[in-house]
């Protein structure tokens, strides 16, 4: 049985001097040091780290961590947002209700001609929230 590697020329960047010295690796051995970010050893100047870059399993990791991230961002807004209409929505039943049993909204007062209290003593209220 024989075995046969493909040779890929790998140039390395040296840390302290900058020799840029050209070292022949197998492509296993530079898929290897991808992964696993060990030193190699320089002919010319010692012992030098290469590629420090992220390999392609790092890079899909870090993606799928950040799509993970963005989708629970994503739904912690949108219970927000749900939690908030809610709020909005039992404020005006509220309100609805003390209408409907004769309290103004503006003076807190009981009335049994509300319709007129709010024309005469509040012509400019028009029911709608004025904060927003």
């Amino acid at each position: 049985m024989k075995v046969q590697h493909e040779i890929v020329e790998v140039e390395l960047e040296c840390i302290e001097f900058t020799c840029g010295h050209d070292v022949w690796l197998s492509e296993r051995m530079a898929n290897q040091r991808r992964r696993d970010h060990q030193s190699i050893w320089c002919p010319l100047c010692g012992i030098t780290n290469v590629f420090k870059d992220e390999s392609d399993v790092e890079a899909a990791r870090r993606q799928r961590d950040e799509a993970k991230k963005a989708q629970k961002e994503a739904e912690w807004e949108a219970q927000a947002a749900r939690n908030q209409a809610r709020a909005i929505k039992a404020a005006n039943t509220k309100l609805k209700k003390r209408i409907s049993a004769g309290v103004c909204p503006c003076c807190h007062r009981s009335f049994k001609q509300l319709r007129q209290h709010m024309a005469r003593m509040h012509p400019d209220y028009s029911g709608e929230d004025k904060s927003q």
